[in-house]
């Protein structure tokens, strides 16, 4: 699989901490679609942190989540570049 969407889930803050798990170990899946769900800023935060390292994934959706905005994407743009 290189691909897994979630979208329109409730996926929570929750399922982001037990999927960061395996995130940290990834070299396979290269795209994660988390729209629509139920994803707060601390689950988002927490996904920042468990890709830190993570060169396989480069696609990443997280709109229409109350924890990602527009000002959330722009943390999360200065998150990348600071764990970089």
């Amino acid at each position: 699989m290189q691909a897994l969407s979630v979208s329109g889930n409730k996926f929570t803050a929750k399922g982001i901490y037990i999927l960061a798990k395996h995130l940290l170990r990834n070299q396979w899946l290269q795209a994660l679609n988390f729209s629509n769900n139920d994803i707060d800023q601390g689950g988002i935060i927490h996904l920042a942190k468990a890709l830190e390292n993570n060169v396989t994934l480069h696609t990443l959706i997280l709109s229409e989540n109350p924890g990602y905005n527009l000002e959330i994407g722009i943390t999360w743009n200065a998150i990348r570049q600071v764990l970089r």
